[in-house]
């Protein structure tokens, strides 16, 4: 094995003096632990993709298939196929929960300054850290589910009153109850409370904090509208995103939360 040394001692001055300097250190050490990372969320990632091809296929056929005489009834399947694939993601939503206990195992380890043994570190945060994140992961995906269908449903009367609510129970599921499963994810990981305290103090840090899981949110909110593609016939753009994604982008998203829930709970 090949090593790199130091050309001067290791002193306390060479340590990071903020979260921004430790965020830096952390993954330019360690940049590979979070390509591992991403690449076993590639796992779920690829039954997701495959399951997405499908529901553009059913709703390719649907477009096709209507005619101004069947409209309502080609709406009316579309939300079905809308509600159908949200509840079949729910399992893919288990596959992911198994990888992000395992993983914020990994990157506290990291953010903590502690010694990393990957394959051991990761076991243990699936084994300790995944009740709760599947409970969570759960309710994301039961919620998404009715969201998606209340949303579809309002869509399909097209009035402006309908529109108006569509985008406010969209808004509510992806601007308030994500962050607020992001913060009870964080404390699963660091304390040892039960599910209902974590979901409690989640909402509180929430609006205490606001601006910052909104820009979470935010973040994951673009990502989510990439069937926009879809319009221009590029539905192979979409999985290109969606892998580098989550090869790249995600660990280091996972890693800049963590920094941050850190260093909140540290002054709460």
């Amino acid at each position: 094995m090949r090593m790199k040394y130091a050309s001067n001692d290791f002193s306390k001055d060479d340590l990071p003096l903020n979260r921004r300097k430790q965020f830096f250190a952390i993954y330019k050490n360690e940049w590979k632990t979070f390509l591992l990372i991403g690449l076993i969320f590639l796992i779920p990632l690829a039954i997701y993709i495959v399951l997405q091809f499908m529901r553009w296929g059913f709703i390719a056929n649907l477009i096709d298939a209507s005619s101004s005489e069947d409209i309502a009834s080609s709406k009316v399947s579309m939300v079905m196929v809308e509600v159908i694939y949200q509840t079949i993601l729910i399992p893919i939503y288990v596959g992911f929960s198994i990888v992000l206990a395992g993983a914020s195992r990994v990157i506290q380890r990291l953010v903590y300054g502690e010694g990393l043994l990957f394959k051991g570190d990761f076991f243990y945060g699936i084994k300790h850290n995944f009740k709760h994140i599947l409970v969570f992961t759960l309710i994301f995906g039961f919620v998404k589910a009715l969201a998606v269908f209340g949303t579809s449903i309002l869509n399909t009367n097209g009035g402006p009153i309908e529109s108006v609510l569509s985008g406010v129970l969209e808004a509510t599921f992806s601007f308030v109850l994500v962050p607020v499963l992001f913060y009870a994810c964080s404390f699963s990981v660091t304390y040892k409370m039960k599910i209902g305290q974590e979901l409690s103090n989640g909402f509180k840090l929430f609006f205490y904090t606001l601006l910052v899981p909104l820009l979470f949110a935010a973040i994951l909110f673009v990502f989510k509208y990439l069937d926009v593609f879809y319009l221009h016939k590029a539905l192979v753009v979409i999985p290109i995103v969606e892998v580098v994604f989550t090869l790249v982008i995600l660990p280091i998203l996972l890693l800049i939360w963590h920094l941050y829930a850190t260093s909140l709970f540290d002054k709460h």
